[in-house]
């Protein structure tokens, strides 16, 4: 095997803008033992697996009713698959596994990178026909649908890492007398614009409205904290009498209090569930932290692109279906945001609200 001298500064360091290497094991001297780090890969994808369950435990959607339900549960068996195979060749060990750590690993890296693209059009155009449509929404071809598409997407992401891997393991010398077998990696460049162009776009639009932020944000949390039944009952009792969505924002009267843009509003409520997440996606761009796409592609990112889509999505409908569409979002409160942005209530609508909460015995239960 041919040895290359190579300075190496961590367990990974970057190849070029998309790939890296991965150590696969380790040693000093020629005559020394060899350390196997495949133990280390098992531990991070038990990990990973282990809070993808959680997240998936917490937050529980119908499996088949949009594209991005569907995919997020293909991932987290995607990922025990992955974390299986790691298992198997840990356990019987470099000499008698069918495959090496660096095939296991070196695919699963150019299948992860594969996927963002198409999942991000995919959930897009998916939302953009089915939210909203009653008569396509929950149905059986809806769900099997949703079902083919992600088997399409796996399919192609495993057609291209077939094509492209490269599973040959280098030896490198990458300090005097210190040796390293390393796997080349792939990380998803896609991954980088997504957050980076995200901040972009969070920055554009808020911060022209910055100093009204702190103000928008407590009405906000005001209204989340309060009884919101109220506005629910009322507005869904609106809809079932057959007003159309404009009527009903006739509602609101303006004040002295400036109330912002839809479009500000719902990028507020996108910020504040997932700005923690961005920043921290950020500074691993920015400071070049080296982390391979099967640990960049995870639920966590697959909840942040939902809530992006369904954002936009929302966004495009809201004035034709009203706040009462059936959201697949469980981390942001998009009514609310979308009530900020109508402005304050009249008493007289206080009272509507009141008596729509407390006379009940006249209106069908489809309204609570």
């Amino acid at each position: 095997m041919q040895t290359i001298q190579m300075p190496l500064k961590s367990p990974a360091t970057r190849h070029n803008s998309s790939t890296m290497w991965a150590i696969i094991e380790h040693w000093e001297g020629r005559d020394s033992c060899r350390v196997d780090n495949t133990q280390q890969y098992l531990f991070i994808m038990l990990f990973k697996v282990g809070l993808e369950t959680l997240v998936l435990t917490l937050f529980r959607r119908n499996l088949y009713t949009f594209f991005m339900n569907v995919f997020s549960y293909s991932l987290v068996l995607v990922d025990v698959a992955l974390f299986l195979a790691i298992t198997m060749v840990w356990f019987l060990g470099p000499g008698q596994s069918p495959v090496s750590v660096c095939f296991v690993l070196a695919h699963g890296s150019d299948m992860y990178a594969a996927v963002p693209l198409p999942v991000l059009i995919l959930g897009l155009l998916n939302y953009l026909f089915e939210l909203g449509n009653r008569t396509c929404h929950g149905s059986l071809h809806s769900g099997l649908q949703n079902v083919f598409l992600t088997l399409v997407v796996w399919a192609m992401a495993c057609l291209w890492s077939f094509h492209s891997t490269n599973i040959d393991m280098i030896e490198i010398e990458y300090k005097a007398g210190k040796y390293a077998r390393v796997c080349k990696m792939q990380d998803s460049t896609l991954m980088s614009f997504f957050f980076v162009g995200i901040s972009m776009a969070i920055c554009f639009v808020l911060l022209p409205f910055y100093s009204k932020l702190p103000m928008w944000l407590r009405e906000a949390n005001r209204a989340n904290s309060s009884a919101t039944l109220k506005s629910d009952l009322y507005f869904s009792k609106t809809l079932f009498n057959g007003q159309k969505s404009d009527e009903k924002h006739t509602l609101v009267v303006e004040t002295g209090q400036e109330v912002p843009p839809l479009y500000v509003s719902l990028m507020l409520c996108f910020t504040v569930t997932w700005i923690p997440f961005i920043v921290i996606s950020c500074l691993c761009t920015v400071m070049e932290l080296v982390v391979p796409s099967y640990i960049t592609v995870n639920m966590l990112w697959v909840e942040c692109a939902n809530s992006l889509l369904m954002g936009i999505v929302f966004w495009l409908k809201s004035d034709n279906l009203g706040p009462y569409m059936d959201l697949s979002d469980d981390f942001n409160q998009w009514k609310i945001y979308w009530n900020l942005s109508r402005g304050p209530k009249p008493a007289a609508y206080q009272d509507e609200l009141s008596n729509a909460v407390f006379s009940l015995s006249g209106d069908p239960l489809l309204h609570v």
